[in-house]
């Protein structure tokens, strides 16, 4: 799944990666970023929050991140709280 320069690599096996195409590194959430148990298959972008779903210990869990704006794009991966 893809948001502005991040690339999300979720394969429902394990806790998802987020690739920075502008900065050429990968950020592995942990649990300070989402839900422990949480290895989503499926995301999408809509409205200023990234949403993703369907895998891990909870298959029917909805993450949401944060509000994303212009100056706080990391947000796009920080989950917590969801």
């Amino acid at each position: 799944m893809v948001y502005n320069d991040f690339i999300f690599c979720l394969d429902g096996k394990n806790f998802p990666k987020v690739f920075n195409r502008k900065e050429g590194t990968f950020t592995i959430l942990d649990t300070s970023k989402i839900a422990s148990g949480a290895n989503p298959r499926f995301g999408t972008v809509f409205s200023a929050n990234v949403y993703l779903a369907g895998g891990g210990e909870n298959k029917n869990m909805l993450y949401i991140s944060k509000g994303i704006t212009k100056n706080t794009p990391t947000d796009s991966y920080d989950f917590v709280g969801t």
